[in-house]
């Protein structure tokens, strides 16, 4: 049906593996607000077909102070049809003034990539 491939019938054909790498993109984070969700999120390509990655195990950390917040992690679709993977905190309410610093860490296949941020939480009035 038109499914042929160039390798020789006989002989030896010589290719190189290249190592499966992820590879994360820039990572973009919400406005940090005292007592709402901050979202931060970023692309992953993987190498073996060059394309965004669509499966994986999302790990969020993120802390203010010593305290560790919980997040919420997932592949979401971005505005630009890529997929992203994306972390969810909610913020606690006396946050504000205070540094937030966290990462976003995607795995798959045994392979990690991640980004690292730091904020600022501001009031969630806008002050």
């Amino acid at each position: 049906s038109g499914d042929y491939d160039l390798a020789p019938d006989t002989g030896m054909w010589s290719y190189e593996l290249s190592p499966f790498v992820l590879t994360a993109g820039r990572l973009s984070v919400r406005q940090a607000r005292a007592g709402k969700p901050v979202v931060a999120s970023m692309s992953v390509e993987r190498s073996d077909f060059e394309i965004p990655l669509s499966r994986g195990t999302i790990r969020c950390a993120a802390r203010i102070g010593r305290k560790a917040l919980p997040g919420r992690g997932a592949l979401r679709r971005g505005a630009s049809i890529r997929e992203r993977a994306s972390c969810t905190w909610r913020l606690p309410t006396r946050s504000a003034g205070k540094r937030l610093a966290g990462s976003v860490q995607v795995t798959y296949q045994g392979v990690t990539a991640n980004r690292a941020f730091s904020v600022r939480v501001r009031s969630w009035k806008g002050r």
